[in-house]
């Protein structure tokens, strides 16, 4: 308490002393009178003042000071004296006030305003401060309310005990109470269960508790029985349910494991799943099924190919702190709305958040063989680190054609024809080919997420949640390449180089979720710019020149670099209802997802040794013109655009068979997709004419407009050079799905998907010389797919499962399409000849047990029979290497599945011990596949050529014989450890009817660390991550010395997968002999991060 100057006669406790002196004095009655008279005259007084301070006027000008100096003007100007302790006050708070004829009271009050403090008179003239405590804010419990089965159950009635309040779950099973800090007991009834009863439910303020229930049902009809369990143990029952009652045989990983590893993005973390495996990080392989029969859902919706010729979505576009959760689906049931092989991936993100939240996270990364290096590419824009192109890469409008013997051009003169092509060359005005010298920097990562959850009514029956979150990472590396053998380099030289990598991801999330009563909308949008600029510099010989540029000792005959921009969007918007009518849930979708993937002037520049006296110097090369070849020199410019839009309703509803509850599910939907892709192609040409002084100089000057000419150089853009393709194709299916309880340890969730197919092509130009083999096959409109998920349920937390199904995989827009690209990685062309689509019959048989809560212990088997599987193939056409992707005829896939969770609290009832996890996948597969190759048409060698299928069979394209991944985590309420390996076996990488030439990536296996600490009460958290500490190279080979020419093999009468044979005692393995086509390095990465939430 601050003592003022002086006091006056009446100050604090006066009337107090009054009374004890009155107490303890022996007095008359004449006395007591006088004394009550002073008292009575003294309470007047101070009425009186006090009147004063609500009334009269006071002027006051206060010029930022802080509550304290601004209280002391306040006495001096009022008389009154003002009592508080310094302390309620910051002194870093300053005001400012202007007021004329005002009372003391009304001023103070203006004084005090936003400050939580009061006052009260302590007497006439003494005013005392005091600070107000902090308002008690109300706690939440939240959750679902499930079934047996791991249904939710709309309009169970949840009540607190207590205090009487209620609320009934929404359509999907969740439900919210607001109440005061404190413990509670928790009643949920629904007609047909036992009704339940939660003790010791803690509420903590402004927190919420998470509380999911899983109900039993009434099977004897005992609706007087209440069943009691602890807060505790019905919320591990609860997550237990749901873990282990769906429909579907699956896996999944959570935001929580996500935040455990070192993994920036999705396409890094899916390899932590049981029987997944990535390639380079972004695609996926499910059960060694390639990633061309894998979906990808983003809430629900099915996402587009992110590539422009293959079926695949590109997992790395999406970063793995914008998602909830990941569950891979590997059995179909009718109600999903895609087909796939392998597995389903389903990404998840939240809408209505369980409290309000805001979090930022910084991060930042070092690359032992990356940062601080020499990073080589073409100059850069004003805005690549913020992923945005500044026009550098634009190609020019308008480009026309310039074969001379087209029309046009044969209808022009040959001065108006040169000063056509002069002219549109001069339209190219950057250089994009020179290359620039930086340095590495280290990546960068930001995230900011926020939610609010808002109440509209005190029932908290409805209400709004918002979740926010923008997310930046820009990343720099260098994967140094040793040995290159592909395509037309040569066999016998370690041909080596680098590629240089520049991405930045901007990537945004807005989700908006409302509850009304039974009733539960959605809006979720994501939204992902993805800018990846991929340098391939490769330095050695080719085929042709390099035994002979050897033994001359002339310096490698070509550096070759190609530079690849990217830019890529993603967008999807999706419109959700769910609706509890009756017994009847509703739900349906409305979604439109949009991928915009724009390559801006890829430049593709080779340069090759020139003797100049008595040195070799590097020049880059041209074609001639009247060629105007995409090798050596040459630019492109690729657009490709898809739009899906989509739309589906289902309606559930739950009936009886005697006390066995069962659900009926039926649903329709449809997606209606449209692509495009535009090509432009200029390859940078010499004249015949050209001049000797234009030969030797830099490919800036060649490029520069000055120089072009009929003596110098220009852009050749042959007729093929500009052309495109454009499809679109429409689906609707509908479904009747049944999930029956055959008994109480039975389940049976079966039914029927029909589908119909449209593919239209509108547009499909070629851009190779001469004719295209392309056919597109027919295909079969309606597609009638069935499907069964048995569950056996022995003892409580054990599964026994059986499935069977059918699923189709469709060829995506771009694989209709006859354009052929060249691929710098494969050194070679890449397209297609025309894909049918593949159907695959599907069977699985697995057991589970849950011996708590997040531990799991399985075993299964599965078998897969695919008609018509799509592969990459490696075909040599006229003595020429291409790539092709192609259907084979029929593969079989056969494989084990093993996993592992399990707390090791159960090796002795230790504190340290119950917080490590144990856990690990083992998939063990083998594949056969028959594969084709083409004949003379029997019926007329004028007839093309016809697909045959071989007698011997391979393994299929993407398999592994293995894939492990261990782990070990410990998770502390401050400090957190996490230590994760991953390996994967031989990998079938491109097939081959030459068995010598199928291609297989080398075993490779990685660790990766991350120690996590807790500080300020868990609201900041500090991350140390090391990933691929093993340094392991990705190889790529071909058992060019395991096989050998197979004696009794006769060209013309067998077929020609019989024309070569292993040698006695060797396997497909890497073995001394063989040749190693491609081998990369990637580098240790060591990255921090702090991450605070408010």
């Amino acid at each position: 308490m601050r003592i003022k100057k002086h006091l006056d006669p009446i100050k604090i406790g006066f009337y107090e002393n009054i009374k004890k002196y009155i107490i303890n004095l022996n007095y008359s009655k004449g006395l007591a009178t006088l004394l009550l008279f002073t008292l009575c005259f003294n309470l007047a007084t101070a009425r009186g003042l006090t009147q004063n301070a609500t009334s009269g006027g006071l002027s006051i000008k206060i010029t930022e000071l802080s509550i304290s100096e601004a209280l002391s003007l306040l006495e001096k100007r009022s008389g009154f004296l003002i009592n508080y302790n310094k302390s309620i006050f910051s002194q870093k708070d300053k005001i400012s006030l202007d007021i004329k004829n005002m009372a003391f009271e009304p001023i103070l009050k203006r004084i005090l305003s936003g400050t939580r403090v009061a006052y009260r008179f302590a007497d006439a003239q003494t005013i005392l401060l005091y600070k107000l405590p902090d308002p008690v804010k109300p706690g939440l419990i939240s959750g679902k309310i499930f079934d047996e089965k791991g249904e939710t159950l709309p309009g169970a009635s949840v009540k607190i005990i207590e205090t009487g309040k209620a609320t009934q779950t929404a359509s999907d099973g969740s439900y919210s109470l607001s109440v005061e800090p404190g413990n509670y007991t928790l009643e949920i009834s629904y007609i047909s269960f036992t009704t339940q009863r939660i003790s010791n439910v803690n509420v903590r303020a402004d927190k919420n508790t998470p509380l999911d229930i899983s109900l039993k049902p009434d099977t004897k009809g005992l609706q007087e029985v209440v069943v009691t369990a602890s807060y505790k143990k019905a919320s591990v029952e609860g997550l237990l349910t749901r873990q282990k009652n769906a429909s579907e045989i699956s896996n999944g990983i959570s935001a929580e494991q996500i935040s455990r590893t070192p993994d920036r993005n999705i396409g890094e973390s899916l390899k932590r799943i049981s029987g997944v495996n990535t390639v380079e990080n972004k695609f996926v392989i499910v059960r060694g099924i390639g990633e061309r029969y894998n979906s990808a859902q983003l809430d629900g919706v099915t996402l587009p190919s992110t590539e422009a010729q293959t079926r695949n979505f590109s997992f790395d576009l999406i970063p793995s702190n914008l998602v909830d959760n990941v569950v891979v689906s590997k059995t179909a049931t009718p109600d999903m709305n895609t087909s796939f092989g392998g597995g389903l991936i389903q990404i998840n993100t939240k809408d209505i958040p369980a409290e309000n939240f805001i979090g930022f996270t910084a991060g930042t990364s070092y690359n032992d063989q990356s940062t601080g290096k020499d990073f080589f590419s073409h100059k850069r824009g004003k805005y690549d680190y913020l992923g945005f192109d500044d026009g550098r890469r634009d190609f020019p409008e308008g480009l026309q054609q310039t074969d001379r013997g087209t029309a046009p051009n044969t209808s022009l003169s040959n001065e108006e024809y040169q000063k056509k092509i002069d002219d549109q060359s001069k339209k190219f005005k950057n250089d994009n080919f020179s290359i620039y010298k930086y340095k590495t920097a280290p990546t960068q990562n930001y995230q900011f997420s926020i939610g609010r959850l808002i109440k509209l009514d005190t029932a908290n029956q409805n209400r709004l949640g918002i979740i926010g979150s923008v997310t930046y990472r820009n990343t720099q590396t260098i994967n140094q390449i040793d040995q290159v053998r592909r395509s037309d380099w040569y066999l016998n030289y370690n041909n080596a180089g680098a590629k240089y990598i520049f991405n930045t991801t901007l990537g945004a999330l807005l989700n908006v979720g409302l509850k009304l009563g039974s009733n539960r909308f959605s809006l979720r949008n994501t939204y992902t710019h993805f800018y990846n600029n991929e340098l391939l510099r490769i330095t050695g010989y080719d085929n042709n020149d390099g035994a002979n540029f050897i033994s001359a000792g002339i310096p490698p005959s070509r550096i070759q670099e190609v530079d690849d921009p990217t830019f890529t969007d993603l967008l999807q918007n999706k419109l959700n209802g769910q609706h509890q009518l009756g017994k009847v849930k509703l739900e349906w979708n409305l979604a439109r997802t949009a991928i915009e993937r724009k390559e801006k002037d890829i430049g593709i520049a080779t340069s090759v040794p020139r003797l100049i006296g008595n040195e070799y110097l590097y020049f880059y090369d041209t074609s001639p013109f009247i060629q105007g070849n995409i090798l050596p020199t040459s630019r492109h410019n690729y657009s490709n655009s898809e739009r899906n839009y989509s739309w589906s309703v289902d309606a559930s509803t739950p009936f009886n068979i005697g006390k066995l509850r069962n659900t009926l599910k039926t649903g329709y939907f449809g997606v209606t997709k449209k692509g495009t892709f535009n090509w432009q192609i200029a390859a940078l040409a010499n004249s015949a004419n050209l001049a000797d002084s234009l030969r030797y100089i830099p490919i800036s000057e060649m490029a520069n407009p000055a120089n072009f000419g009929a003596n110098g150089y220009n852009y050749a853009i042959n007729s093929y050079f500009l052309n495109g393709y454009e499809g679109n194709s429409k689906t609707h299916a509908g479904y009747i799905m049944l999930d029956d309880r055959l008994s109480d340890k039975i389940r049976l969730v079966w039914g029927i998907r029909a589908e119909y197919y449209k593919y239209t092509e509108l547009r499909n130009d070629i851009n190779i010389r001469g004719g295209s083999e392309f056919v597109l096959p027919t295909e079969k409109k309606w597609q009638w797919l069935p499907s069964a998920n048995l569950t056996y349920i022995p003892i409580t937390d054990l599964n026994i499962r059986a499935a069977a199904s059918s699923t189709v995989i469709r060829p995506e827009l771009m694989d209709n399409s006859q354009f052929f690209r060249y691929d710098p990685n494969l050194g070679s062309l890449f397209g297609n000849q025309g894909l049918v689509s593949t159907k695959i019959n599907n069977y699985d048989l697995k057991a589970e047990w849950f011996p708590g809560l997040g531990e799991i212990i399985s075993a299964g088997a599965f078998y897969k029979r695919f008609d018509q599987p799509t592969e990459l193939t490696f075909i040599l056409v006229n003595g020429n290497i291409n790539y092709y992707i192609k259907n084979a005829d029929q593969a079989k896939v056969y494989g084990l599945e093993f996993e592992l969770r399990k707390n090791l609290n159960f090796i002795t009832d230790n504190q340290i011990l119950s917080k490590i996890t144990a856990y690990g996948n083992v998939t063990l597969q083998k594949s056969s596949v028959v594969g084709t190759y083409k004949i003379t048409n029997p019926d007329g060698p004028s007839l093309p050529d016809i697909s045959v299928p071989t007698k011997q069979s391979r393994p299929m394209y993407g398999q592994s014989p293995y894939l492990v991944n261990l782990g070990l985590q410990y998770t502390g309420d401050f400090l957190g450890l996490n230590i994760i390996y991953n390996k994967s076996g031989y990998k079938t990488y491109i097939v081959s009817p030459y068995f010598n030439q199928i291609e297989y990536e080398q075993p490779r296996a990685q660790i990766d660390l991350q120690i996590s600490y807790r500080f300020l009460k868990k609201k900041l958290e500090i991350k140390l991550n090391a990933s691929n500490l093993l340094n392991r190279a990705s190889a790529f080979y071909v058992n060019t010395g395991s096989y050998e020419n197979n004696p009794d093999y006769a060209a013309g009468r067998d077929d020609i997968s019989e024309r070569l044979r292993l040698k006695p005692g060797f396997t497909n393995k890497y073995e001394e002999g063989d040749e190693l086509r491609y081998r990369q390095v990637f580098g240790r990465t060591y990255s921090t991060s702090i991450s605070y939430n408010f």
